[in-house]
């Protein structure tokens, strides 16, 4: 066998964890949504119920709710209006979107950057379901779009009631799959914790075939008998 082949046989065998080296081990990664306004980031983590005031889901109650029934039985049924409601909230976004940058077009010599906070909140997204990561990517959107959206309004292109209209229509939409994918949720947690469960029989109430049958014998031969002998046997016992 030439040299060459041997040494491609033996740097195979390297490759398959063969001697000197070991194969990749897994992949890991990160990922993280940096956000800047602080909207973007009462998407995120939503709000506590407190007193009177309800509780409002946000991006990681959401992605907890997507978890409970990604491989359950209910994920067919479950999926479709959430994500219907995701690409209704992608499509006011990019309305919005767009509405900004024609604002941005009609100030003629002037380079508008979008404020940016001094200190910006970093976010670890530990998802696991392609939804989630959705709406996630939307909210990061969503962040540049206020940002947008004030500088213009700083320096006079909007509006401040104009302002707070669109970014309350945004938020109210975005956070309308969140609200769903939980109230669904909660709902079918609750049919199931309402599913009477069958109670186990114990080991006194096994009854086994011979058994059954000397107790039918018994039974027939009680039946033929008068109140009065049952008596009389019984004292007889």
């Amino acid at each position: 066998m030439p040299k060459q082949d041997k040494k491609q046989i033996s740097d195979a065998k390297e490759l398959k964890g063969g001697r000197g080296h070991s194969r990749p081990g897994p992949l890991r990664g990160a990922v993280s949504l940096k956000v800047h306004t602080i909207q973007a980031a009462q998407l995120i983590m939503g709000r506590r119920r407190s007193g009177n005031k309800s509780g409002i889901p946000g991006l990681f109650a959401f992605a907890k709710a997507l978890e409970d029934v990604t491989f359950g039985p209910d994920a067919d049924s479950f999926s479709p209006p959430v994500r219907a409601a995701l690409e209704h909230a992608e499509q006011v976004l990019r309305s919005e979107e767009m509405v900004s940058l024609q604002i941005i077009e009609t100030l003629e010599g002037m380079t508008i950057h979008p404020a940016q906070s001094s200190t910006p909140q970093v976010f670890d997204l530990r998802l696991r379901s392609p939804d989630a990561f959705h709406a996630a990517l939307l909210i990061g959107r969503f962040d540049r779009l206020v940002a947008t959206l004030m500088t213009l309004s700083h320096v006079g292109a909007l509006e401040r009631g104009d302002l707070m209209r669109r970014i309350h229509v945004v938020m109210k939409r975005l956070r309308t799959p969140f609200s769903l994918a939980c109230q669904q949720n909660a709902h079918r947690m609750d049919v199931r914790l309402r599913m009477p469960h069958p109670m186990p029989l114990r080991e006194s109430t096994v009854i086994s075939s011979s058994q059954e049958l000397s107790l039918s014998r018994e039974t027939l031969s009680l039946r033929s008998l008068s109140p009065n002998r049952l008596f009389l046997r019984s004292m007889m016992r």
